[in-house]
């Protein structure tokens, strides 16, 4: 069924009758309201122009017959009919009536046609035929079977329908449609009306796999065109300008889908999208986006909103604050629970999170509030093999590797050479200060006694003789502070380090006597050993001060690092 609002044809009467019973079963457009009191009337309006020639009348009745025209030529005269049998003669009376009269000869061949009379006037227009309901026709035609048109202001065509429908086209063709509507002014060619809460004014359903509503763009090309329209807000109103609902639990298909093959554009990020949602309102304190899920599963796929890049480029996610005067953040995560604010994941050679900076700010920043009572910070490995650093931090710069700041001074910082400065000093678990020592020969263990080896420069040995001179100390089995790490933070320490002060247990012998609680320590004849020093040591043989008793053959005591 096609409807037109612009050109009128004539009509047969006809189709005038079939016309108007179809109007009786369109659409209601609803009981009228009450007539309003009628106005004052108003002042006179100047006359309008001459109105278009209206269109032609439908054809008056058939005019009178017009004269007969002039007699043709006669034809031949028929053979006469067969003479009757005469009656018996009568008596003689009076005369009898006619006889009946014989059978009319074949009729001989028509003249030619007369000249046709002049056309009569046009007669008064009949009344309006009737129709039966209901009316069915079919009719096999390439143009319109049933056109209306109406110049004025009123409606081509109503249909109401009680309980059924008030219009109904129907059509088997997947290239053609049940109902098409037309607009050539470039008004609404379809409107759909309702003051129902529960029905829509338009619906579209489909049994089948198809769309229940489908809105698509022909063939314009300016970029302007719109598939599917929805509108809320004109005359004051409120409400949705759409909406999309799954009600079964077992559709697994989903609710709202937009698919885009288009290659987007990068001048211009507001365009070439999938989806593009703006609060255009400078007072607004809503969102463009809302996602919300209610769950009770924290499964992957269980989000308010789901970003995936499923190619080798793009984002899953990408949040921008483009106004350069806007002090709005790009993204801001909030869990009122005991969840996490923001969780990242690297699944292969990625960063978790990777934070970056242009201006004077910060590229990470973490605080917590004045009432807070957590941490701003917190990096921990629970890999036992993992053998990376949990913290790395760098500079290609001559700037501090880290300040450390209480209030609004530093107490402490390490610069980019990775020296270390404390306000408050170091505490260190260690109970001495050691130097990393090159040795040769046997390699002494932690506690041994140690001395300088005559032979070789700059290197050390395990004591070996009672009282030496050469002695240097003991291997430290724990030092606070290592000294003399060649490389420096890139490993660590490792080989024999010689205490140089502090406190250190050291190995002993007997071999002078037992060794009392402040006793001097000096070199023993064991290789490695320690023992209690001569009544007059000679200068440069204490290596410590005993902080323990012993008075076994060899074991260890704590001893107090002192060389002199």
């Amino acid at each position: 069924m096609r409807f037109i609002t612009s050109a009128a044809r004539p009509l047969s009467a006809a189709l005038i009758l079939a016309n108007s019973l179809l109007l009786a079963a369109c659409v209601d457009d609803g009981d009228s309201g009450s007539d309003g009191a009628m106005g004052e009337q108003g002042e006179p309006g100047p006359q309008g122009a001459e109105g278009p020639q209206g269109p032609v009348g439908p054809a008056g009745a058939q005019g009178a017959q017009g004269p007969q025209g002039a007699a043709g030529l006669p034809g031949p005269v028929g053979a006469a009919g067969a003479q009757g049998a005469q009656g018996p003669i009568g008596p003689a009376g009076s005369n009898g009536s006619d006889g009946s009269t014989g059978a009319a000869g074949a009729r001989g061949p028509a003249g030619e046609q007369g000249v046709a009379g002049p056309t009569g006037p046009q007669g008064p227009t009949g009344p309006a035929g009737s129709l039966t309901l209901p009316f069915t026709a079919t009719q096999s035609a390439a143009a319109a079977l049933f056109s209306l048109s109406n110049t004025g202001s009123g409606n081509a065509i109503v249909g109401i329908g009680n309980t059924g429908f008030g219009v109904q086209g129907i059509t088997s063709q997947q290239s053609s449609a049940g109902v098409v509507a037309d607009n050539t002014g470039g008004g609404e060619a379809m409107v759909g009306r309702t003051t129902s809460d529960i029905a829509g004014a338009v619906v579209g359903r489909n049994d089948g796999g198809g769309s229940g509503v489908r809105g698509f763009i022909a063939s314009d090309t300016s970029g302007t065109g719109v598939g599917v329209l929805g509108q809320v807000g004109s005359g004051n109103s409120t409400g949705r300008a759409g909406r999309f609902e799954n009600n079964n639990a077992a559709n697994e298909s989903n609710a709202f889908e937009v698919v885009s093959k288009g290659l987007g554009n990068i001048p211009d990020n507001t365009q070439g999208n999938a989806g593009s949602f703006v609060v255009d309102n400078t007072q607004s304190v809503g969102a463009a986006v809302r996602g919300e899920v209610n769950t009770i599963f924290g499964n992957l796929g269980a989000a308010g909103i789901f970003g995936v890049s499923s190619g080798t480029g793009g984002f899953a996610g990408l949040f921008h604050a483009g106004n350069p005067n806007g002090n709005g953040a790009a993204l801001v995560a909030i869990a009122d629970g005991n969840g996490n604010g923001i969780t990242t994941n690297a699944g292969k050679d990625g960063d978790g999170i990777e934070a970056t900076v242009d201006g004077t700010g910060t590229a990470v920043y973490g605080w917590v509030p004045n009432f807070g009572i957590g941490q701003a910070g917190r990096f921990q490995n629970y890999n036992p093999a993992n053998t990376t650093p949990v913290i790395r931090v760098e500079t290609v710069g001559t700037n501090n590797l880290a300040v450390f700041r209480a209030g609004a001074a530093n107490v402490a910082r390490i610069d980019a050479a990775g020296k270390g400065f404390f306000n408050g000093g170091v505490q260190a678990n260690g109970a001495d200060i050691a130097e990393l020592i090159p040795t040769v020969g046997e390699e002494p263990q932690i506690g041994d006694v140690v001395e300088i080896d005559p032979m070789h420069e700059d290197r050390f040995r395990l004591s070996s003789s009672a009282n030496t001179t050469r002695v240097a100390g003991v291997i430290s089995t724990q030092p606070g502070v290592t000294l003399n790490a060649r490389n420096g933070a890139h490993e660590d320490a490792v080989g024999p380090a010689l205490a140089l002060v502090g406190r250190v247990p050291v190995k002993v012998t007997g071999e002078n006597g037992p060794i009392r609680i402040g006793d001097l320590l000096v070199a023993s004849s064991k290789a490695g050993h320690a023992m209690r020093a001569p009544e007059h040591p000679a200068p440069g043989t204490v290596i410590g001060k005993a902080l323990k008793r012993f008075d076994e053959r060899t074991g260890q005591v704590e001893m107090l690092v002192m060389l002199r």
